[in-house]
């Protein structure tokens, strides 16, 4: 005689299948020595988040390269402040600011950083970044990375680098603001993603004073506050036209960034 719970059971979907969240179906979950990394899809949109309610990336299924977080898109702002051939970038998640950078411009040489070898391939996997000969990526930490990466070697740097608690502390840190100075070349730029609770963060917004000629912030809308840092001769200049064709190119415009910029000395 059949159990009548075994019956009922075998008649139940897939666990993968009930199991919900504001993110939609979960796709997968694995864990590391970091904690925990799912996968979330809601039919439109691909999620991946480190076991809480943030998301640390999101992905339009049917056009992978428009990126969906104010933060990512006011990042980009970079790109109309300097003529780039080398970027770096330090926090890949699901690799969405790389898949917009190549849609852009698949010429650019692009190195990424990203300290969990589980997340990089959920990137892969998941939400399709791109491979191709000038991207190159490293598995480190961000710290560790620019000690050992030769002086000026990019023209924009980007560190966005969140773990399951929020920022990462070390994106806050005086001697890794100094590490970034080093590896960016004089007229390029550094791009730090800071919540807007960070402006009050007295250590290293000295620390990039100190360092850098031209410091601007950007409150993204969203919550985030994008600081912009270089040493290039002169005040910093938008290539408005420049904007204009990344905005055909990526599906959003930065106009609205441009205008939220504001001087911090």
């Amino acid at each position: 005689m059949k159990n009548p719970l075994l019956a009922l059971l075998a008649k139940l979907p897939p666990l993968a299948d009930m199991l919900e969240s504001p993110f939609g179906k979960l796709l997968h979950t694995e864990y590391d020595a970091h904690g925990p990394i799912q996968i979330f899809d809601d039919g439109h949109k691909r999620y991946l988040t480190f076991g809480n309610d943030d998301e640390q990336s999101c992905q339009l299924k049917h056009a992978p390269h428009v990126l969906q977080h104010e933060y990512s898109r006011g990042m980009l702002l970079s790109l109309a402040l300097c003529e780039p051939q080398n970027i770096a970038i330090i926090g890949l998640g699901g690799g969405t600011l790389i898949t917009a950078l190549d849609k852009y411009d698949p010429q650019l040489s692009v190195y990424g950083v990203e300290l969990r070898r589980a997340v990089l391939n959920s990137a892969y996997k998941y939400f399709q970044m791109p491979r191709r000969e000038n991207i190159h990526i490293s598995v480190c930490d961000g710290r560790e990375y620019l000690q050992n990466c030769a002086p000026q070697s990019f023209d924009i740097l980007i560190a966005d680098m969140y773990i399951s608690t929020g920022l990462n502390p070390l994106q806050l840190a005086e001697d890794f603001i100094a590490l970034c100075h080093r590896a960016i070349r004089a007229e390029g730029w550094l791009v730090l993603n800071y919540w807007l609770d960070h402006q009050d963060e007295t250590i290293s917004m000295q620390a990039l004073k100190n360092r850098f000629c031209h410091v601007y912030g950007c409150d993204t809308g969203g919550g985030n506050w994008l600081v912009f840092a270089s040493n290039q001769a002169g005040e910093m200049q938008l290539n408005r036209k420049k904007m204009q064709a990344m905005a055909i190119k990526l599906g959003f415009s930065l106009q609205g960034f441009g205008k939220r910029l504001k001087p911090l000395i």
